[in-house]
């Protein structure tokens, strides 16, 4: 005879291999994938779907959460460039979003146009597609100008007139 395909979208795989034993069906996890939307161990995607009439003995496969995707930012080193248009391709091929910023450095300074750093830094924890930021050194192109302003030491006159009697 046929069975309806209970819910099992959201239940977590134990509660979800119980309803799927009581359906006189049969389950098969077929993979775990990442997902920001359930907690890990929750049933993402059923096949057949809910409410499908099925003969009892069919095999339902199931998606389970693994839950976020945890990325790991790298560092520059890693990337082995401080150029801003591969460290940004990097980033970007790895699932991060990016958005470069200027930061201002003195004239002259070595990293003038370089990445000085990323926004979280290296190391930290961070989900698929967290943002994030690029900074790019901006050295002044103009030298400090020095100006020297010379006044010259004021002269004082002393004129004696002498009348004869």
């Amino acid at each position: 005879g046929e069975v309806e395909v209970p819910q099992l979208v959201g239940l977590d795989l134990t509660e979800a291999r119980v309803a799927i034993a009581r359906a006189d069906l049969i389950d098969e996890q077929l993979e775990e994938v990442f997902s920001e939307a359930f907690e890990p161990g929750v049933v993402v995607t059923a096949d057949p779907p809910a409410g499908t009439l099925v003969e009892r003995g069919t095999v339902i496969r199931l998606t389970v959460s693994k839950g976020p995707e945890i990325l790991v930012v790298p560092s520059l080193d890693e990337i082995g460039s401080t150029n801003p248009d591969v460290v940004e391709a990097r980033l970007q091929a790895d699932g991060f979003v990016t958005r470069r910023e200027l930061v201002e450095l003195p004239f002259g300074d070595e990293n003038d146009g370089k990445v000085v750093e990323l926004r979280p830094g290296p190391g930290e924890e961070v989900f698929l597609e967290t943002e994030i930021l690029v900074l790019v050194g901006d050295a002044s192109d103009v030298a400090p100008t020095t100006t020297t302003t010379t006044t010259a030491a004021p002269t004082t006159t002393t004129s004696t007139t002498t009348t004869a009697p």
